[in-house]
């Protein structure tokens, strides 16, 4: 028997509005009050930045040796005052070689000699050590045509094919490593039988191997046929968000309204849900909202001290806090996701019931512990379905692009085909993502829905089911007739069959 309050207890739902609440009133106030505070106190800050730092400075570009072009610093004798540029003396690299501080970054191409030549500064080469200068970029080998963006010399159009043939090479060399491996394999497997033992086939691993795969397979099937009904509620709760995605296709705030709505969803639903939902939120709960991503933000700020402190460990004699460390990180990454979790799922039911976010925490735990099985069962078909997804429209995405980039070979000249498409790819990705996303949303909406529907409703006159007709099935339930509509069937004429005429 449950105790008075857990989870596991049906709440009284004799207080509560059926479906989405319209009378509402604002919640969790004071977490606007504390974020309010929180901006006034960065604004204070900001000012404080502003008034007594130098926020221009970190626009100024910053040479090898941590000087700022362009400030009255002297370094080596040379006064860097004058020298508002900064040059790479191998742009191909320009974090790893010298970078100078320059009075105007150069209009041409030329080769370094004695007489022209941008070097570290207090050298001056001569005939005799120009070349060593010049090998290890303390001087630049080549002076090459650049132009300013953002204090930076960054090689212009007409010369990005110079940087760009070492690139090409070492893509040249990993082309000639992979196919000189992949010539090679049958060659070394052969020799290898000659120069070494006998290769022993691990038989009896392989077979143990398969038989753990036999009974897992078995447990499986077992799981399904048990959980059947749970599937087929999953599956019957994904068509009903993909039927409310094609009638209301801008934003998930409105999958509430499209269940609890009775009949001809599409004739009976309220004008203009998107907007009722977005004013709801704006004008009751944006303090819950609030509230919900300063959780977050307290569980985030905690790993970024934590990286803090381990770049502080490795620094110092403390290596073997490392582990404790990242054990730490490891606890607080999961606890990221449950909390993220939770906030989706107490936001639904703010969107449903209007309670506040402790409250709404409550009730969608309580909810989803009494239905474990039903939301393992849509958690798992939803997410393979997603997933799916993403992977299906990514690749007809880049198959499509690949055919028009084959189809217009000849007028579009690309000499390494991939690239595009993998750019093509990724960005298809992050969009169907963006999409699945509002479906996955919809998705919990729908579930959550229902399974409150489940819990109050009877399918009596007063207590109607609201779910769809094939969860109806499913659950096996239906609503009763008004007295009205039985009278109505009972005096309905059926028509005659051609036989009784």
């Amino acid at each position: 028997m449950s105790k008075k309050g857990s989870p596991d207890e049906m709440p009284d739902y004799g207080t509560i509005p059926m479906g989405i609440n319209g009378k509402r009133k604002c919640r969790d106030v004071w977490m606007i009050v504390l974020f309010l505070a929180f901006w006034c106190g960065m604004w204070i800050v900001a000012n404080t930045a502003l008034k007594y730092g130098s926020p221009m400075s970190l626009l100024l570009p910053l040479d090898s040796h941590g000087n700022q072009c362009g400030t009255s610093v002297t370094y080596n004798g040379v006064n860097l005052a004058n020298l508002s540029y900064l040059y790479y003396n191998n742009p191909a690299s320009p974090t790893t070689y010298t970078s100078v501080c320059v009075a105007s970054c150069p209009t041409s191409t030329v080769v370094t000699t004695t007489s022209n030549y941008i070097c570290d500064y207090g050298i001056v080469p001569t005939s005799l050590t120009l070349a060593t200068y010049t090998t290890s970029f303390k001087c630049a080998p080549l002076i090459i045509q650049s132009q300013d963006v953002l204090g930076r010399c960054i090689p212009s159009d007409a010369t990005i094919t110079y940087f760009n043939a070492s690139a090409l090479s070492s893509q040249n060399t990993l082309q000639s490593i992979l196919t000189d491996s992949r010539y090679s394999y049958y060659t070394t497997s052969t020799e290898s039988g000659h120069d070494a033992q006998q290769i022993v086939w691990e038989y009896k691993a392989a077979q143990y191997g398969c038989w753990i795969c036999v009974v897992l397979f078995a447990i499986m099937i077992l799981i399904t046929i048990f959980m059947r009904n749970k599937i087929r509620i999953a599956c019957e709760v994904i068509k009903e968000t993909s039927a409310a995605i094609s009638k209301m296709p801008i934003i998930t705030g409105s999958f509430g309204e499209y269940y609890w709505t009775l009949g001809d969803k599409t004739a009976n639903m309220i004008k203009q849900p998107v907007q009722g939902s977005m004013y709801r939120t704006s004008r009751y709960h944006l303090g819950s909202i609030m509230f919900g991503a300063f959780l977050i933000a307290i569980v985030q700020t905690a790993r970024v001290i934590l990286m803090v402190f381990k770049k502080m460990a490795k620094k110092s004699k403390m290596k073997f806090l490392i582990p404790l460390i990242n054990c730490c990180q490891c606890y607080l990454a999961w606890l990221e996701r449950l909390v993220k979790w939770i906030n989706k799922n107490a936001y639904i039911m703010i969107a449903i019931e209007g309670k506040a976010f402790c409250k709404s925490c409550t009730s969608a735990l309580g909810l989803l512990i009494r239905n474990a099985l039903k939301l393992i069962a849509v958690d798992l078909i939803g997410d393979f379905i997603i997933g799916l997804s993403k992977i299906c429209i990514t690749a007809l995405v880049v198959l499509i692009f690949y055919g028009f980039l084959t189809w217009q070979g000849q007028l579009i000249h690309i000499q390494f085909i991939y690239v595009p498409l993998i750019i093509i790819g990724i960005i298809a990705f992050f969009i169907s993502s963006g999409f699945m996303g509002v479906y996955s949303l919809g998705i919990d909406t729908i579930f959550m829905s229902f399974l409150i529907d489940s819990e109050r409703n009877d399918g009596s006159v007063q207590h109607p089911y609201y779910m769809s007709e094939s969860l109806k099935n499913i659950m096996h339930v239906s609503n009763k007739m008004r007295e009205e509509d039985q009278k109505k069937k009972a005096k309905r004429v059926e028509p005659m069959a051609m036989e009784e005429y």
